[in-house]
């Protein structure tokens, strides 16, 4: 992201360390509000907790994936953007009520091993990340199509 913001927006990255930290300040408040709210409403209503780790689970997941595909559609407006961003990562926050009660709801008494293993299989993508975007970027990584282009087969026959 300071990369994305500094070379698209022209934002200097001392700016960008702040609006990391309002990302990072909004899924800390949001995890601090997902798993107690869905507990709330596990204890309020009829609802199953299948249903509730759902909801909290799509919000989680599709509320970001929508906030991140409209950053392209905005354009050159920083302001939304960082919007965006900020807001993507708050509703990533919801995970505590969806995704990460479950291990220790069905395997008690092994959550921390298994939620050990399945941290290892997540965090591989905070190694591979950054190399495919390199891969996909070009030298040039000023311009906003190539932050928005998809993988582009260059040699097509």
């Amino acid at each position: 992201m300071p990369s994305f913001l500094n070379s698209v927006y022209g934002i200097p990255i001392f700016q960008n360390g702040i609006f990391n930290a309002l990302t990072t300040l909004a899924t800390g408040i949001a995890m601090l509000i997902g798993g107690p709210l869905s507990g709330f409403i596990l204890s309020r209503t009829k609802l199953s907790k299948t249903r509730v780790r759902k909801l909290f689970q799509h919000i989680a997941l599709i509320g970001p994936a929508i906030c991140i595909g409209l950053v392209p559609a905005v354009g050159c407006d920083s302001n939304v953007v960082v919007v965006l961003l900020v807001l993507a990562m708050l509703l990533y926050g919801f995970i505590t009520g969806g995704e990460w009660p479950v291990i220790s709801e069905f395997a008690p008494d092994f959550a921390g091993t298994i939620f050990g293993i399945a941290n290892v299989f997540a965090m591989c993508t905070a190694f591979v990340a950054p190399y495919i975007v390199g891969v996909l970027l070009d030298e040039d990584v000023s311009i906003i199509p190539e932050w928005t282009n998809s993988i582009v087969v260059e040699n097509r026959v």
